[in-house]
């Protein structure tokens, strides 16, 4: 039979699993929010930048 300290040992093995898992959920769910952000910032330039040689055709 397991005593008292195994056991809490163990409930304290599951917190810390339990925040290990979050703190994983937590850190993909930044990477895609600078991902995403990224991929906005390379979309706007580019965009920018077709707009500016656009523009530039008008004027000529």
């Amino acid at each position: 039979m397991m005593d008292t300290k195994q056991i809490e040992y163990f409930e304290f093995l599951n917190e810390v699993l339990a925040i290990s898992e979050n703190m994983d959920s937590i850190q993909k769910n930044i990477n895609q929010i600078i991902l995403e952000n990224y991929d906005l910032k390379l979309f706007k330039y580019k965009l920018e930048k077709k707009i500016a040689k656009l523009n530039k055709a008008l004027l000529n």
